[in-house]
This record gives structure tokens, C-alpha cells and sequence, in this order.
């Protein structure tokens, strides 16, 4: 049972860190209401966070990863 729920956890992390992944890779939406487009500070700080959020949601899943190793190596241990 323990097994299963460590799984399951492992599963929906990956999961999240690849959809805020996804979602950081996505074209910015910036705003719409300057005649000559935002200003450049604008588009730079959205720019950054998209690039931010890409690194916390790769960094994410590399901890997701070593934790499910963690726990495959914990479990092999404990079986034998």
C-alpha cells in the first residue's frame, strides 16, 4: 500500500512539473493597451519570469526524480 501511494505521488509531481513547464514555455500574453506595443521594461520582466518558472519546473522534476530513486532504492533495502 505504501508502495502505491509513493507512486502515485512521484506520478502526479512529474505530472506537474511537466504542465508548469509547459505552461512557462508558452508565448507571453502582454498587454494590449499601448498604440505602440508594451514598453520594452514589460516585456522584459515577463520574459524573465517565463524563463524563471521554465528553470523552477525543470528543477522541479529533477527533485521528483531523485526522490523516486530514492524510494526504489529504499524499497529494494527493505525487500531483501
Amino acid at each position: 500500500m505504501k508502495l502505491m501511494f509513493t507512486v502515485g505521488a512521484i506520478l502526479f509531481a512529474l505530472i506537474s512539473a511537466g504542465l508548469w513547464f509547459w505552461s512557462a514555455k508558452l508565448r507571453p500574453v502582454y498587454p494590449t493597451g499601448y498604440l505602440s506595443g508594451p514598453p520594452q521594461d514589460i516585456v522584459d520582466t515577463v520574459n524573465l519570469q517565463s524563463k524563471l518558472n521554465a528553470w523552477a519546473a525543470a528543477a522541479t522534476g529533477l527533485s521528483v526524480l531523485c526522490q523516486s530513486a530514492l524510494a526504489f532504492l529504499d524499497s529494494i533495502n527493505h525487500a531483501s
